[in-house]
């Protein structure tokens, strides 16, 4: 796609799995509870997938109302509902990297993540 063309950011959302698993450093929090209504006629346009008996507008509007309540554990939620995206602009500033290769460098930051927030709770032993 030719530069000029090309979108200033790219945000890739949850959809059938949560990003709550991403690098805290990678998070894009969306706030999507200033627009209930709105939120409630995209996530139904597709009729299709909710009349099947399945209701992936409920699950939806429950992960995001998940999402902010356990972003901040130790703080007063600053809003209802958050949707978790990534940045993936990078992709699009390097065409010559690999999503395969990018995602791995995500999941790799991840571990990193976790295994120094695991090694700051261990206790020392003498």
């Amino acid at each position: 796609m030719p530069i000029d063309l090309r979108p200033r950011q790219v945000i890739g959302v949850e959809v059938w799995r949560s990003l709550d698993w991403l690098p805290d450093h990678r998070k894009v929090l969306l706030d999507t509870s200033t627009n209930p209504e709105l939120a409630h006629h995209l996530l139904t346009v597709f009729d299709s997938q909710i009349t099947g008996g399945k209701r992936y507008d409920l699950a939806t509007l429950g992960r995001q109302r998940a999402n902010a309540t356990f972003q901040s554990s130790h703080c007063i939620d600053r809003t209802l509902d958050v949707a978790i995206g990534i940045d993936q602009t990078e992709l699009l500033d390097h065409p010559h990297l690999a999503f395969q290769k990018w995602v791995e460098q995500v999941l790799l930051e991840f571990h990193h993540e976790v295994r120094d927030m695991l090694r700051s709770q261990q206790p020392k032993f003498n």
